[in-house]
């Protein structure tokens, strides 16, 4: 994963590995867009259930709540990189699930920091909030 977001760091984002989270566990990257939103970012392999996007929307609260303060005034959304899946783009649960082929363009997304897809133009643009409903419309 840390190779796949490399590119974002010349565009000034600031990433974030292996951040510890309640205890043991760890938020595996956090991805700090120039417009002042991050992204708790998980991976799974292959297959995830609701407990998994349960626990990363928390992350994505815990990150909001306890370190955007400095890192990223603007909010913290919450991501699953499905690592084996491809052309995967979707929201369950307020968690935006993803394949690592369109991982970098849905932060470019969801950041606001590029042009969104002609057949989004209907879709109101990101705003500065917890949640992906701003940025993508749910089926």
């Amino acid at each position: 994963m840390q190779r796949a977001l490399l590119p974002l760091t010349a565009e000034g984002w600031r990433l974030r590995h292996s951040l510890r989270w309640q205890g043991r566990a760890d938020i595996d990257c956090v991805a700090i867009a120039p417009t002042g939103i991050a992204f708790a970012i998980e991976t799974k392999t292959r297959a995830f259930d609701d407990q998994h996007v349960a626990r990363l929307d928390e992350m994505a609260n815990w990150l909001q709540g306890r370190r955007c303060r400095r890192w990223c005034p603007c909010g913290a959304l919450a991501i699953l990189c499905v690592v084996r899946a491809r052309r995967l783009e979707r929201v369950e649960a307020g968690v935006l699930i993803v394949s690592p082929d369109r991982l970098i363009g849905a932060l470019r997304t969801a950041a606001g920091t590029r042009q969104r897809p002609t057949f989004l133009t209907g879709v109101s643009s990101p705003q500065p909030q917890r949640g992906w409903e701003s940025t993508w419309n749910e089926p």
